[in-house]
């Protein structure tokens, strides 16, 4: 049988009961009009979550939507998701970046365009995923696999951060033991 926790939510200063393993997506719809807005992510504890994770331990939950610098960098970040998996369902062969911040919106850089990439495609595609409803899945596995992966994929430059993070973890540990 599974515990019953008790979730104070700092939104409207209220505990609720909670049994163990219920996620926070089913909190928000259960609480909702107590929620000014429409939540994209909540803090547990302080620490940022989304919306799929549960919860297995009394906790103090704070959803937040896109008015908290919080939302908005969680709701932006869900855009660019959606975007890779736009581009990619159109221009398999095309590989994109987020660059720099300009102004109030974000650089998109498109390689491997030969001009017949179409913005209101990508905008259409965007669209139909959104409609779609799905979750976002969090897949972990080991680092070889991963860079396996995204050769595959022509994410070169993913594979590089991946190594150079890598490479600056094990300097890291080596400076370490040497400190000791």
């Amino acid at each position: 049988m599974a515990a019953t926790l008790n979730i104070r939510c700092l939104n409207d200063g209220q505990t609720y009961t909670y049994t163990e393993g219920t996620s926070l997506q089913e909190m928000s719809r259960q609480i909702a009009p107590a929620l000014t807005g429409h939540p994209v992510a909540a803090k547990v504890n302080n620490s940022l979550r989304g919306l799929a994770n549960r919860l297995f331990s009394n906790s103090d939950v704070e959803f937040v939507d896109i008015t908290s610098p919080f939302g908005m960098r969680t709701y932006m970040r869900t855009l660019t998701f959606i975007l890779g998996k736009a581009v990619n369902n159109l221009y398999p062969k095309l590989s994109f970046s987020v660059d720099a911040p300009v102004s109030n919106g974000y650089y998109i850089n498109l390689r491997g365009d030969d001009g017949t990439a179409s913005v209101d495609a990508i905008r259409a595609e965007m669209g139909r995923i959104i409609s779609l409803d799905l979750p976002f899945c969090k897949v972990v596995c080991p680092t070889a696999e991963a860079i396996a992966v995204f050769e595959a994929q022509g994410m070169t430059s993913k594979v590089k951060n991946i190594r150079k993070y890598l490479l600056a973890a094990q300097i890291g540990r080596a400076l370490c033991r040497e400190r000791v």
